[in-house]
C-alpha cells in the first residue's frame, strides 16, 4: 500500500517514516514536599520522513506537494503501515540529485486534533448541535447512566445545543 495524503498517492513509499507522540504532564508541589503529577493533554502526533522520487516527473511531484503545503488545510494521511491521521502538511523540502537523476525529499505532517476533545477533565461539556446523551457519553468517555444521574434530563434526548452537561 502506498502512502497517501488527500488525493495524492506517493508513487514510491518514503524510505523512512517516523511518528512522534507526546503527552503534556503537569507537576504541582503539594504539602509535605511531594508533588502531584497528572497528564494534561495529548500533543498532536508529528509524522516525519524522507525518500526519493525517480524519473522525469520527480520535480513536478515535488512542486505539487509544495502546492499542497501552501493550501494550509488538513486531510487524511494514510501511511504504508495502514495507520491514518487527519493531518496538515507542515514542511516539505526537496533537492535534485544531478548525478542520479532523482529528487530527494523530506516532509513533516502534524496531526489535526481539532475534532478531538482535549484530555483535560473539566467535569462538564457543552452540548453541540444534534447531540444527545449517547453521543456525549461516547465523546466524553462516560456512561449514559452517569450523564442522566448527574443532570436533570428526563430522557437522553432532552439535551439542547448549548446546554452544560455535567460528566463527572
Amino acid at each position: 500500500m502506498n502512502m497517501r495524503f488527500k488525493d495524492f498517492v506517493f508513487p514510491k513509499n518514503p524510505s523512512k517514516i517516523e511518528i512522534s507522540s507526546s503527552t503534556n504532564i503537569s507537576s504541582k508541589s503539594i504539602f509535605g514536599g511531594n508533588s502531584r503529577v497528572s497528564a494534561v493533554s495529548l500533543d498532536p502526533a508529528v509524522i516525519r520522513g524522507e525518500g526519493e522520487f525517480f524519473g522525469d516527473n520527480g520535480e513536478e511531484i515535488c512542486q505539487y506537494l509544495l502546492h499542497m503545503l501552501k493550501i494550509k488545510t488538513s486531510g487524511m494521511l494514510i501511511l504504508p503501515t495502514q495507520s491514518s491521521f487527519k493531518a496538515y502538511l507542515s514542511k516539505f523540502n526537496f533537492s535534485k540529485k544531478a548525478d542520479r537523476g532523482g529528487v530527494s525529499y523530506t516532509f513533516e505532517f502534524i496531526e489535526d486534533c481539532s475534532d478531538k476533545d482535549e484530555e483535560r477533565d473539566f467535569c462538564f461539556t457543552v452540548c453541540r448541535g444534534g447531540e444527545n446523551a449517547f453521543i456525549i457519553a461516547n465523546r466524553c468517555n462516560v456512561s449514559v447512566s452517569d450523564i442522566m444521574r448527574l443532570n436533570d434530563f428526563k430522557t437522553p434526548f432532552d439535551i439542547n445545543e448549548g446546554d452544560r452537561v455535567v460528566t463527572r
